[in-house]
């Protein structure tokens, strides 16, 4: 029922389930399963007082899959996204960490500010950086040389320049251990991922 509305619209109607319920529903949005009618008959109750739409009881057609209950939570709000993968992750610990793994790519680096960055490559050894780079958007390039020190900056650049032809398994991998990072400081309240959706801070 859900996969079927605008993605902004599923989150809010998400976001207004109780749990276990809440859990449910995108547990069978992941698995392109159904959920209980009980469950059906919440989220059909939830989706009328939301938006004033009919919503039948029935059983949905089977619609859904990872991405797209990615893209639902990730417009649901940090508290409501923290709540549902902890959830999640108590039923279906593989489940919540493809969903985890999904919600922040590399390529979502360019969304910290630079003192977050910082936190992130603190230690970051310079041939993983090099490789993550390898290929990289010039946005991502200019983000991550501006937050690593002077003699850091030179020793990437030269890391880069003898790097040569690699596997993009090697890219991937590296790429992945500095998402790892994010994700581990973000977790434990060391960063700030800023969402699409979030509002922005006022000073």
């Amino acid at each position: 029922m859900l996969a079927h509305l605008p993605t902004d619209r599923a989150a809010a109607v998400l976001a207004a389930l109780p749990d276990p319920i809440r859990t449910d529903v995108a547990h069978a949005i992941a698995t392109m399963g159904t959920a209980s009618q009980e469950a059906i008959a919440i989220v059909a109750d939830a989706l009328k007082a939301r938006t004033g739409s009919f919503a039948s009881r029935d059983a949905p057609e089977t619609l859904g899959g990872v991405e797209p209950l990615v893209e639902i939570i990730a417009r649901s709000g940090a508290t409501v996204e923290k709540a549902l993968l902890a959830s999640i992750e108590d039923r279906d610990s593989a489940l919540a960490e493809d969903i985890r793994s999904r919600m922040f790519t590399f390529a979502d680096i360019v969304k910290l500010d630079d003192r977050d960055t910082q936190r992130v490559l603190r230690g970051m050894d310079i041939r993983s950086l090099a490789l993550a780079l390898k290929g990289a958007h010039q946005a991502i390039a200019d983000l991550i040389r501006r937050n690593v020190s002077e003699r850091n900056r030179e020793n990437l650049d030269e890391e880069a320049r003898t790097l040569g032809p690699v596997r993009v398994s090697q890219v991937e991998e590296a790429r992945a251990e500095i998402v790892r990072t994010i994700r581990a400081l973000e977790a434990a309240g060391d960063i700030t991922v800023q969402r699409a959706d979030e509002d922005e801070y006022v000073y």
